[in-house]
């Protein structure tokens, strides 16, 4: 029991490190003031810690019971986003998009929900070593927090740079990290951020119209 308890403590030291790491990472796209979603947000340690370098407005949402009873939490039963169009100046999806069981239908939800800037990190590789770390250190994170059942869909820097080209977004930019102080050599995470191409938007805008007649 002691050895567990000790393993638990190292683990959650481990992760409020990275939270810190990746939350640093993440202040250079958001703004004073910024709305921001936390998508799948878990215990909301990375926004909480961008919540206290900025002055910001953080919603999450997750399917956990983390912060039920925190205000700005929301318990999310999947499906459509409880949010209307263009709701938040931010929104971010972090380490969480590869646990989706439909990538396509969440993707185009934080497109739809954002004014226009969505902040995604994941974990990612190029090649097969780094493959092979990135899952098995994913599968080791979920034996943890106990959370075996998760989805683990990982893909590779070509496949996540190919994979927005379908979306009416931009990719703004596309950033490696280590998320650790330790730097392993074969664990990398990406930052990608994406905005509104809203020139394409107005297109199928006016197309849709057009295909419905609608004058």
């Amino acid at each position: 029991m002691a050895k567990k308890s000790f393993v638990l403590k190292v683990a959650n030291k481990s992760l409020k490190n990275r939270a810190k790491i990746i939350g640093n990472k993440l202040l250079g796209f958001i703004n004073e003031g910024d709305s921001i979603l936390d998508f799948g947000c878990g215990e909301m340690s990375i926004s909480k810690y961008i919540g206290s370098q900025k002055s910001v407005s953080v919603t999450g949402i997750d399917t956990s019971n983390y912060f039920i009873k925190e205000e700005n939490y929301i318990k999310y039963e999947g499906g459509r986003l409880p949010f209307d169009d263009n709701k938040f100046d931010v929104v971010m999806a972090i380490f969480v998009l590869h646990h989706t069981s439909d990538l396509d239908f969440y993707l185009k939800e934080l497109i739809r929900v954002s004014k226009n800037k969505i902040i995604i990190c994941e974990d990612t590789y190029v090649n097969k070593k780094e493959e092979i770390f990135t899952k098995y250190s994913c599968y080791f994170s979920n034996i943890l927090i106990g959370s075996l059942d998760m989805k683990r869909n990982f893909m590779s820097v070509s496949e996540w740079k190919d994979f927005f080209t379908n979306y009416n977004v931009k990719l703004q930019s596309f950033e490696r990290f280590y998320p650790s102080k330790l730097k392993f050599p074969f664990i990398r995470n990406v930052i990608i951020e994406l905005k509104k191409d809203w020139f394409t938007v107005l297109i199928h805008f006016f197309q849709f119209f057009h295909q419905n007649k609608i004058y």
